[in-house]
């Protein structure tokens, strides 16, 4: 433990949510999924094997991996149909 690296122990990287959210709301679902996860005791999936730019669209599909939503109105369906985010 005193011998390894901070970095090597455990990384957190928070990419900045759109410059037109409000940081108030984008920093506290970030702090409410990290809750949600810690309370519904879930584990982080393996780190990815290949780097899904250079994956096939199939390939991407058949590894699970979906894009995100292409409108606001697909987004505010994906957050109604969340039950994380209704709490």
């Amino acid at each position: 433990m005193f011998g390894e690296p901070a970095a090597e122990r455990f990384n957190l990287e928070y990419r900045v949510a759109d410059a037109a959210a409000s940081p108030y709301l984008a920093l506290g679902a970030v702090v409410w999924a990290g809750l949600d996860g810690i309370r519904q005791k879930c584990t982080l999936p393996p780190p990815p094997a290949h780097n899904f730019w250079d994956m096939s669209e199939a390939e991407r599909e058949a590894a699970g991996v979906r894009p995100l939503p292409r409108s606001l109105g697909d987004a505010l369906d994906n957050l109604e149909a969340s039950a994380v985010a209704r709490g």
